[in-house]
């Protein structure tokens, strides 16, 4: 996006009262609005404190003083979903997106995996971050992230009604809205 500022803006932020919901931000609805063509989005989730916007600004060849707010202090810097568009490559624009880190101090489980589900579903790549080996508990919040993700999906794309039940009251639906119902996953990295 030509002249655009190379500092992240925030796109959904912990609400302050009950701190497992976001909120949207209009600055950041302003921004996805201005940009062109097609969008491919990259985010990067994972632990806090290991490194995402540090890693989010090499992607895009920025320094720390640049792009997403890189701390040196113990607690989580980065809180909700901030995002800054890259380049154009191939007529479409790069937007990067960084997260809140997981297993934050005083974060209730439910606010993690929402910012887990919200980045699947908006992400053509998500780079999961370890600082270390692959876990039990990473596959384990993988595939967590992964059904929350689909489930979000579903309901959001209910199908157009046609009038019927099934036998619980629910009503039937057929079509998809022109796309094919299913939800894919992003590339993992």
């Amino acid at each position: 996006m030509a002249g655009a500022a190379r500092r992240a803006v925030a796109l959904l932020l912990p609400d302050p009262a009950s701190h497992t919901r976001l909120r949207l931000q209009p600055e950041a609805l302003s921004l996805l609005q201005r940009l062109e063509g097609p969008i491919s989005v990259v985010s990067v989730v994972g632990a806090y404190r290991t490194g995402k916007s540090w890693l989010l600004n090499e992607l895009m060849g920025l320094g720390c003083d640049a792009g997403f707010v890189v701390g040196h202090q113990r607690h989580t810097q980065t809180k909700g979903v901030w995002i800054l568009p890259g380049d154009r490559a191939n007529a479409t624009t790069r937007l990067f997106m960084d997260t809140e880190g997981f297993d934050g101090t005083g974060q209730a489980e439910v606010y993690d995996d929402r910012i887990f589900a919200f980045a699947a579903l908006v992400s053509d790549v998500i780079v999961y971050n370890l600082a270390e080996t692959i876990k039990q508990a990473d596959i384990e919040r993988l595939a967590f992230a992964a059904q929350l993700s689909h489930e979000f999906w579903r309901r959001a794309h209910r199908p157009a009604v046609d009038g019927g039940e099934d036998g619980n009251g629910v009503v039937a639906t057929v079509g998809d809205g022109g796309g094919s119902g299913e939800w894919t996953p992003p590339a993992l990295l």
